[in-house]
């Protein structure tokens, strides 16, 4: 008989959490677990970036012990328990999904969405302000374009991207003004303006915000890592090189498209 792991992994938990388990375990709450449950969603993306599937198998088991470890604390709180997390899941996707489970016609994701939204508005009730349910602890690139894409759904929104650049320039010229002046708390301020326009842009592009500075994280990282190579195998330390020099290396390593 093939073993159950998923029931294999609820024994685990109990036992963990059990008076003569692991004390660790024991001392945790829904509170300090937090921090490692979005480090077990980070790594797992990291997993499908590197597009190793081994990895992806480790990291989204890491992330499935974070909520049977939620779930057994709910448990011992009387709360729900493991199955109720699956039960609830599952009628949930049952719901939302009318056009695979019931009767609903949805030819294209377009319409997948309005179903979605509709059954969604029936379940909750209709919200105060469409932007009700926007989660706090979103990323916040990612929570820009969220709210930007609420507001769009009431035609809240530019006609094209041109509209979103040029709001750009308007932040950044208002940027520059506080700089000038030295007031740094308007200046961020500012600064946050000019990054929520960006998000606005990349929104009107279709293309996601967080994911483009990723690209360009990485792709500094990269760079970077190669002027170190080349100031290691040279003959002058770090504090040696001007800024013109570096300039020069990065711009060589950028020219052959590294």
């Amino acid at each position: 008989m093939t073993q159950n792991w998923l029931l294999e992994l609820e024994k685990i938990m109990v036992q963990l959490r059990a008076p003569d388990g692991c004390p660790w375990d024991r001392e945790q709450d829904h509170n300090t677990l937090k921090k490692y449950l979005i480090e077990e969603c980070s790594e797992v993306l990291d997993a499908i970036d590197n597009k190793d599937p081994e990895e992806l198998k480790d990291e989204l088991g890491d992330l499935l012990m974070n909520i049977f470890f939620h779930a057994q604390i709910a448990q011992e709180n009387n709360e729900f328990n493991i199955h109720d997390v699956a039960r609830n899941i599952s009628e949930k996707m049952i719901r939302r999904h009318p056009h695979v489970f019931a009767d609903e016609n949805a030819e294209h994701s377009e319409d997948v969405d309005r179903i979605w939204q509709e059954v969604k508005e029936k379940e909750k009730g209709k919200k105060d302000s469409i932007l009700d349910g926007v989660p706090k602890h979103l990323p916040n690139l990612r929570k820009a374009q969220t709210i930007q894409k609420r507001a769009a759904k009431v035609g809240f929104d530019w006609e094209d991207w041109r509209g979103s650049f040029d709001k750009i320039y308007e932040e950044l010229d208002e940027l520059k003004v506080e700089i000038e002046q030295n007031n740094l708390t308007k200046a961020k301020e500012e600064f946050g303006d000019l990054m929520f326009s960006m998000a606005n842009l990349a929104r009107s592009l279709k293309f996601e915000a967080d994911e483009a500075l990723q690209y360009a994280n990485n792709k500094f990282d990269k760079r970077f890592r190669q002027v170190e190579k080349q100031v290691k195998q040279s003959d002058k330390e770090w504090q040696e090189y001007s800024l013109e020099e570096l300039d020069s290396i990065w711009n060589r390593i950028k020219e052959n498209n590294v």
